[in-house]
């Protein structure tokens, strides 16, 4: 490990922001880079309780704006019933919908705090080494900003490149998408979430009082053509159970968008002077319910890992990191491959390809 230095952080997610924050607790000088966020205040997703352990072990107490209650967690898997804290998904009952908007803000905000230098609203166009540091350029409303620092953190998300280094690769386990939009509920009532398996993939649904986020996840290569994508998608609805009733009808609801949902992993997660965390270095199956809480997790432990070597001058508290890392991966693949083969009931592509998977 090279001496003390500045460390730059490259996202500003959830990863990327606990990371900067434990590195400048444990007195590190640290540079956040932050591009521009999303507005969207829609609940989308949820967190388990753990997400609240530890941010409380960081003395933080979560703000109501940030994320609220979820009343209800009903599944219907492997079963034709609704079911209400069933076994596939016990962890994920007693959890909170998230505003991501607002928590990503608040988690920012608590990372100045304890002084972590943030560049808002910044992208980081190109990043090439001079000697023993990293340099990045930076691109802020038309300005632009070089940074200079000896560590470098990529929390850049599931979709980036490597900025840092573009000849890893990410190794992908499935073709999983995620075809989502808003609709207006037909049912009120309190914060509820929903899975319910169909013939091709999975839906799911959180329920606010006058809106559902409404998400079905299936296989890349059962996606028609954009012209035929929301009458696809109207059929697909139509084959629910539940789900159905809780919308009285999706023919004008919001733009379908379609995102990359599938698990991965980088090839590489660390090499000398440079670590990648959060979804950028693994991503899993948005079935688990567990991103942000991972993403947290992961960020803490690599600001752990990165102070450790400075002060050590060893690589070894990285290579830790690193395995910890591809432990945590493996060990949650396997969590998924048993929720996935308790749901029987169809034989179709999209399932048998994953119960193959479990022989």
């Amino acid at each position: 490990m090279t001496p003390e230095g500045p460390i730059l952080v490259l996202g500003g997610g959830p990863a990327g922001t606990a990371c900067a924050r434990e590195l400048a607790v444990q007195g590190h000088c640290v540079h956040l880079i932050t591009g521009r966020r999303s507005q969207h205040r829609i609940f989308r997703e949820t967190t388990g309780p753990f997400l609240t352990r530890m941010l409380a072990n960081e003395a933080l107490m979560l703000p109501e704006v940030c994320g609220r209650p979820l009343a209800r967690f009903w599944s219907a898997w492997g079963s034709d019933d609704l079911e209400l804290s069933s076994s596939h998904f016990r962890r994920l009952t007693d959890s909170i919908a998230l505003n991501r908007y607002e928590l990503d803000q608040w988690y920012v905000d608590q990372a100045l705090k304890v002084g972590v230098i943030v560049h808002l609203d910044s992208c980081a166009f190109q990043v090439r080494r001079i000697e023993n540091d990293w340099c990045v350029k930076i691109q802020n409303c038309g300005s632009r900003e070089n940074i200079q620092g000896r560590f470098i953190v990529e929390a850049t998300g599931r979709f980036a490149r490597s900025l840092c280094q573009p000849t890893v690769r990410r190794l992908y386990t499935d073709q999983l998408v995620c075809v989502s939009t808003t609709v207006l509920s037909s049912v009120s009532g309190e914060l509820e979430a929903f899975v319910e398996a169909g013939e091709i993939g999975w839906w799911y649904v959180l329920k606010d009082e006058e809106r559902l986020f409404l998400a079905f996840f299936t296989d890349s290569d059962q996606i028609p053509a954009r012209a035929y994508r929301r009458a696809w998608f109207e059929k697909e609805f139509s084959r629910t159970r539940h789900v159905r009733q809780l919308v009285t009808t999706i023919a004008s609801c919001n733009e379908l968008c379609v995102r990359d949902a599938r698990t991965s992993i980088r090839s590489t997660l660390w090499r000398e002077n440079w670590l990648a965390v959060g979804d950028a270095s693994w991503t899993l199956d948005p079935l688990s319910g567990t991103g942000y809480e991972r993403a947290v997790q992961s960020g803490l432990a690599a600001g752990l890992a990165i102070s450790e070597s400075f002060h050590t001058r060893s690589d070894t508290p990285l290579r830790d990191f690193a395995i910890q890392q591809v432990n945590g991966f493996r060990s949650s693949i396997e969590m998924q491959r048993r929720v996935y083969f308790n749901e029987n009931r169809f034989d179709s592509h999209f399932w048998k390809r994953r119960h193959n998977d479990m022989i």
